[in-house]
């Protein structure tokens, strides 16, 4: 199946849907007053938000998709000293956004637009709305302060409130094809040999091949976790508790479940690898440098034990977005592994 290119402007790879209809509600000047940029880490939310923003303030975009780069409001917005434009996210030192932080947002929010005519404001990772900051964000959803736009970033919809949800034009992301992101990635002089091996392990996030690319201790870093997996298969209960007390530390709750979701993408597809690897199907296997690992789960377990392991993964992973405690789950799965 051949992927579709964007004609766009925008500097993004894939998601071409969602750039598009971004790009039509500029140009048409039908705009929100709230929206809800949703879906799995580094796929691009915060880079689209941005550029979306920045594509509405700009002074020579009225009839145009994409920022000129250009003009003043462009030249502020790149230095991230533009008066119009807000950013809120969780303090350092703190595990959720306030209400005070919330408030302080609405009072510049509500202050008049100083060079144009519209206020944009991101809140970024907003399932980590206290619970009275949330009532806050959306008595301001409820009462919009003149021509402004906010924009909710999460990759846990599910966590916010449903009045929240409602009240926002939900824009859903999601992951993009290996070749897509193999062929931006040997654009930047990556060698085919080595594009393929980062976009297997980036499991269809474009940031995530990118650090990978530029970071060479951050692919190592996956290599690592793929390693603790099949330790964890071969150790007791007790060095099991002693991984998750390590890796999941005091973390906010919000922050375990992200750590948790990363590991079980990435153990899912070890497994799916193990499948493979008893299909003699060795092209499609994303975990390419463990191949005797692979072929030890794939001895030892039936394609029906495997499948089953899959679903306990699945399983385990969506019951992170409906609010439950994410270091229990976790437990309870290496328990049972």
């Amino acid at each position: 199946m051949i992927e579709r290119k964007s004609t766009s402007n925008w500097p993004v790879i894939g998601n071409e849907k969602v750039v598009e209809f971004l790009e039509r509600s500029i140009i048409s000047n039908k705009l929100a007053n709230a929206y809800l940029f949703c879906g799995p880490g580094q796929l691009g939310k915060r880079l689209i938000a941005e550029i979306f923003a920045k594509s509405i303030l700009c002074q020579d975009s009225k009839h145009k998709s994409a920022p000129c780069g250009q003009c003043a409001m462009c030249r502020q917005f790149e230095k991230k000293i533009h008066p119009d434009f807000l950013s809120l996210n969780v303090e350092r030192g703190k595990k959720t956004i306030s209400i005070e932080s919330v408030r302080s947002f609405q009072h510049e929010f509500n202050t008049t637009s100083l060079l144009g005519d519209t206020k944009i404001g991101i809140i970024d990772d907003a399932a980590d709305l206290s619970e009275s900051g949330a009532n806050a964000l959306l008595k301001m959803l409820e009462e919009p302060a003149g021509k402004s736009i906010i924009i909710l970033i999460t990759q846990f919809p599910n966590i916010l409130p449903n009045t929240i949800i409602s009240r926002c034009q939900v824009i859903r992301f999601k992951l993009v094809g290996r070749s897509r992101i193999a062929e931006f990635l040997e654009q930047q002089g990556c060698s085919q040999e080595e594009a393929l091996r980062i976009t297997a392990a980036a499991l269809g996030r474009p940031g995530r091949a990118l650090d990978y690319f530029n970071h060479s201790i951050l692919f190592d870093k996956h290599e690592e976790h793929a390693n603790d997996f099949f330790k964890l298969r071969r150790e007791g209960l007790c060095y099991r508790f002693s991984f998750i007390q390590k890796y999941l530390g005091t973390k906010s709750r919000i922050d375990q479940s992200n750590r948790i979701a990363e590991l079980i993408n990435l153990w899912i597809t070890v497994i799916r690898d193990a499948l493979l690897y008893k299909e003699n199907n060795r092209e499609q296997i994303i975990n390419l440098n463990h191949s005797s690992e692979l072929k030890k789960i794939s001895d030892a377990r039936t394609n029906s034990d495997l499948l089953k392991e899959i679903q306990s993964l699945i399983a385990l992973r969506d019951s992170l977005d409906n609010n439950i405690n994410p270091k229990l789950a976790l437990e309870n799965y290496l328990i049972n592994l």
